[in-house]
């Protein structure tokens, strides 16, 4: 059984990889356009312009602290926002196979889904119960979400897994180790 999880757990999290790409271009399009807001500016006014004619080597320009600064600031984004999908993706899979444990039905999926779209003003219109249901469906068995951007993947995730925690009430100890749990397994897909 725990062999079975463990690799259902490596199913779910290589398909999710499948999606990160998505969350990467977000996440590399933020860091680019925040280095574009810290990164150097040209100077104001006019350009000057040397009178005579010369072909001379360029070479790249100096590494500043602040460029080195950016690009630190730039990487640790990446790799927090990377982490940060690992450990959703990872409590989710965690929750979801607690809740529904072996013996579930395609019914008792559904049902949960509904109550859950059901549960909260504007809930119905940020979960596609088609995808929240492929999704619970993934933790157990092959389940390609290619269609679906990254993002999409990640905000029905947290959504979802709200659901399960508000379902289960599982009380500061059991939220600590429900989180413990899936420190550890989102650990062991991102080393």
């Amino acid at each position: 059984m725990e062999s079975d999880k463990l690799s259902r757990r490596d199913r779910f999290r290589k398909e999710l990889y499948r999606e990160a790409k998505d969350i990467q271009d977000v996440s590399e399009k933020n860091v680019t356009d925040i280095a574009s807001l810290l990164g150097p500016h040209p100077p104001a006014g006019h350009a000057e312009t040397v009178a005579r004619p010369s072909i001379e080597a360029s070479s790249p320009p100096p590494v500043d602290a602040g460029s080195l600064a950016t690009a630190g600031l730039a990487l640790g984004l990446v790799a927090e926002r990377a982490i940060s999908w690992a450990l959703i993706a990872a409590t989710f899979f965690e929750a979801a196979d607690q809740r529904f444990a072996a013996g579930h039905t395609k019914a008792d999926i559904v049902e949960f889904v509904a109550a859950a779209r059901a549960s909260s003003p504007g809930a119905a219109d940020k979960v596609d119960p088609l995808l929240a249901e492929r999704m619970i469906g993934g933790v157990f068995e092959d389940e390609s979400l290619g269609d679906v951007s990254g993002q999409v993947v990640v905000e029905t995730q947290l959504l979802l897994l709200a659901a399960l925690l508000g379902e289960a009430r599982p009380g500061p100890a059991g939220l600590d180790a429900l989180l413990a749990e899936g420190r550890k397994v989102a650990d062991e897909w991102t080393s």
